[in-house]
């Protein structure tokens, strides 16, 4: 096995900077939507008035396109030479410093992005449904909990795993396999508040609806 890896390191090489372009375009899709909906919520009248001009498909067109400066970072500015050893079995031993430098800060830096986001929407949403006259919004108590599972769902699995390799200086080869556990992990934690979220509102829309039929 060891013999194939290396004497044929472009199939093992393609196939793990394929993943980790996956993972970038999730973490550029997330970017672009925590955008979206901070923009809508902050200042709903300059989303409503210029959203039209900017359309999905051109989002989702240019994040497709992130490859070409991806490559051209790592075979360009980081001079990469292919040269994976036997037993590597991620990214993070495959590239060179210059590379994993490069998508430590992409990541810490979109991920910030989207929690400082978040927060100021949280902040927006609370103050927006606790301060209005009337009986509280369920569909913005809902929105703020979703919003604010996002903030911490990236703060402990993405954002801290990575500062902590990252200032501490840690082989990222020794710990990539963990860093893919904990973003895994956090996944998998949000995915389910967000299901257990959408279950309580159905069940809250199916008594309501019920109570209505009654009355």
């Amino acid at each position: 096995m060891e013999y194939i890896f290396t004497s044929h390191p472009i199939p093992l090489f393609s196939t793990l900077w394929s993943s980790s372009n996956v993972t970038t375009f999730r973490t550029l899709l997330a970017t672009v939507i925590s955008i979206d909906r901070s923009v809508a919520v902050l200042w709903p009248i300059v989303y409503h008035k210029d959203r039209g001009r900017v359309r999905n498909p051109m989002i989702v067109f240019f994040i497709c396109c992130y490859p070409i400066p991806d490559c051209l970072i790592l075979w360009g500015f980081c001079e990469y030479q292919l040269v994976i050893a036997p037993t590597c079995v991620n990214l993070g031993c495959a590239a060179n410093k210059c590379y994993i430098r490069f998508t430590q800060i992409l990541e810490v830096g979109a991920h910030s992005l989207i929690t400082v986001l978040s927060l100021m929407m949280t902040i927006k949403l609370f103050i927006w449904n606790n301060c209005k006259k009337g009986k509280k919004s369920k569909g913005l108590e809902r929105a703020n909990y979703l919003a604010l599972t996002d903030t911490v769902v990236i703060i402990l699995f993405d954002m801290i795993p990575l500062l902590i390799i990252s200032m501490n200086n840690f082989v990222f080869e020794d710990y990539g396999s963990l860093m893919n556990l904990s973003k895994i992990s956090g996944y998998a934690l949000e995915g389910y508040l967000v299901c257990g979220a959408l279950k309580r509102k159905s069940v809250a829309d199916g008594k309501s609806s019920v109570i209505m039929v009654k009355s």
